[in-house]
């Protein structure tokens, strides 16, 4: 991260990261993004390996605030089990995926 912009929350169950910007970086002019933004919107998704800006979120309270999401992934089922690809930096592993599997009681294992 750089002093032009932090993380100011992550809600992992939501998949929202809101990135605050300094207060000094125009965003918008004229309800358009400024180059600046766009420099910093694609530096923000190689950092944090988030994407899909949301373009249409802006609340003119909180003027210097972008909203990103970690990629969505492939889910894939086989018999019990379904795998998704998540990012691996939010689990405590090094895999890129866990497998959710369901028992025969209706509870749910997952396995890093």
């Amino acid at each position: 991260m750089s002093k032009e912009w932090w993380v100011e929350r992550e809600f992992v169950d939501r998949n929202l990261v809101v990135v605050r910007v300094n207060d000094e970086i125009q965003l918008y002019q004229n309800g358009a993004l400024t180059q600046d933004a766009l420099r910093l919107i694609n530096e923000i998704k190689e950092k944090l390996f988030v994407e899909e800006f949301y373009a249409g979120v802006f609340d003119p309270n909180f003027p210097n605030e972008l909203h990103f999401q970690y990629p969505t992934q492939k889910i894939t089922k086989s018999g019990n089990y379904v795998r998704i690809s998540i990012p691996a930096r939010m689990l405590s592993t090094r895999r890129d995926f866990v497998t959710i599997k369901r028992n025969e009681d209706g509870t749910i294992l997952i396995i890093p």
